[in-house]
């Protein structure tokens, strides 16, 4: 994609997916900060589930990556927007995580995961 339209494209999708992460933050920040934040949760199905959307956002970026180098330009943009909602999921879960559990960590790791996708995966394919 090296339209105008379609980097522009790109770019809102990137915005609109960072932004629904802080947001969802946000939400959850204010939440831990006012009410009672006392859920009958596992934490330790939480922290296996977690484990499991790691490994397979970490994969799958893995194997995004490798088949972006061989694909066509309009294909690199489709594996790119995959890659920033694998991205994406860390966040969410973090969010969760931090909505239930109250650690704030796994939301700070996500949404630096979320930015690294968009460093591996730029708007404008270079190689």
């Amino acid at each position: 994609m090296s339209t105008p339209g379609a980097t522009r494209t790109l770019g809102l999708i990137r915005i609109a997916l960072l932004v629904g992460v802080l947001a969802f933050g946000g939400i959850v920040w204010y939440l831990r900060r006012t009410g009672d934040a006392s859920y009958a949760i596992n934490p330790r199905a939480l922290r296996v589930a977690g484990q499991a959307i790691w490994g397979l956002m970490t994969l799958g970026t893995l194997g995004l990556f490798v088949a972006a180098g061989r694909a066509s330009p309009e294909r690199r943009a489709t594996f790119s927007v995959i890659a920033w909602a694998l991205g994406e999921s860390t966040a969410i879960y973090g969010g969760l995580f931090w909505m239930l559990l109250g650690d704030s960590q796994w939301y700070l790791y996500g949404v630096a995961c979320l930015l690294l996708t968009y460093f591996i995966f730029p708007i404008r394919f270079t190689r």
